[in-house]
């Protein structure tokens, strides 16, 4: 009993400092990039873990009540620029948000979020796709079995892309760069909008929508290369290479936000590995000739039901359940 009356004493303690610390930064008198303050903040915070979750849970109250005090309509849908007129400067909500050192929270379905004493970490499960923003002026879409970490700098933003694929939105109002490590990549965006992916852990496509990006040097695994709009950067451990992005490529990087994929005439190997990104139970094809088949049209992510009827109807293929997987093969009709 007496343990929990101490407990409980010590958790209202934290709840108090906590909210006195976040006012003062908030007011300004307290500024955590000044030593002596930042020094003072950290002592305390890093004097009992139950600071560390007290200091995270007063932000996420303040931010909350921020967001209560807009209309519901822009609560729903908030973007950068709505976000720099309803925030603190950025430098001061940026550094407010990254001492909160929140312990690791999980967030809807299977997304996981957290920050830390290095960069903070995002992920999305198999299906599952977010839209968030990390820091203030950027938007970061990820895509199905993807994870993500960023750090603030003072002048820009470091993330990397770990596994799969992100789209990334700068208008460059807040945030003028982005410093991207991809494999053994290090890129500068400037603001636009563009589309990152990871193939295999070591292959990387920046898909350029609009402004630039360039290589930050030469390294090992290629020459320093810069894309602007409608190009793409081929990155792989040997090589960095400069296209012109094919329409297929750019329709394909804005299907994927809205819940789609797209085929122009790939191979149906090459279809089922892409929708395979997005299921829990993968199909399968064993037969190369049939994997050889050809296949165009637009299809949902999440709903193979019309994918699958789309190939059967076409080709003559029948769709069975296996083990754990969803097998595609010739008709046994011999159709």
């Amino acid at each position: 009993m007496t343990d929990g009356i101490f407990r409980k004493s010590n958790v209202e303690r934290a709840q108090a400092e906590a909210a006195t610390w976040l006012a003062r930064l908030d007011a300004g008198s307290a500024d955590p990039a000044a030593s002596e303050d930042r020094i003072a903040f950290e002592a305390w915070r890093d004097a009992d873990p139950l600071h560390r979750v007290a200091y995270a849970q007063a932000v996420a109250a303040w931010e909350a009540i921020g967001r209560a005090r807009l209309p519901e309509s822009d609560q729903r849908q908030i973007e950068p620029v709505a976000q720099a007129e309803a925030t603190p400067s950025f430098s001061r909500r940026s550094l407010m948000r990254a001492a909160a050192l929140a312990l690791p929270l999980a967030i809807g379905g299977g997304f996981a979020w957290q920050m830390m004493t290095g960069p903070a970490y995002a992920a999305t499960a198999v299906g599952e796709q977010r839209r968030f923003h990390p820091v203030p002026g950027l938007t970061v879409m990820l895509n199905t079995s993807s994870s993500i970490r960023w750090q603030m700098r003072d002048e820009y933003c470091e993330l990397w892309l770990d596994t799969g694929e992100a789209a990334l939105l700068l208008p460059g109002e807040r945030l003028k760069h982005v410093l991207l490590h991809c494999g053994d990549h290090t890129l500068m965006l400037g603001a636009g909008e563009y589309n990152i992916r990871r193939r295999d852990g070591q292959a990387g496509e920046v898909l350029v929508m609009s402004g630039a990006a360039r290589v930050a040097a030469a390294t090992p695994a290629g020459p320093a290369a810069r894309a602007s709009g409608g190009q793409i950067l081929h990155l792989t451990p040997v090589a960095t290479d400069v296209s012109t992005a094919p329409a297929q490529a750019v329709d394909a990087a804005s299907a994927w936000r809205r819940g789609e994929v797209v085929f122009s005439g790939e191979t149906l190997g090459t279809a089922i590995a892409e929708y395979n990104r997005y299921l829990d139970r993968p199909l399968v094809i064993t037969d190369p000739a049939v994997r050889a088949l050809r296949i165009g049209g637009r299809f949902e992510t999440l709903q193979p039901d019309s994918f699958l009827t789309a190939i059967s109807s076409t080709f003559g293929l029948q769709v069975k359940p296996g083990d754990g997987v969803i097998v595609i093969e010739r008709n046994s009709s011999g159709q």
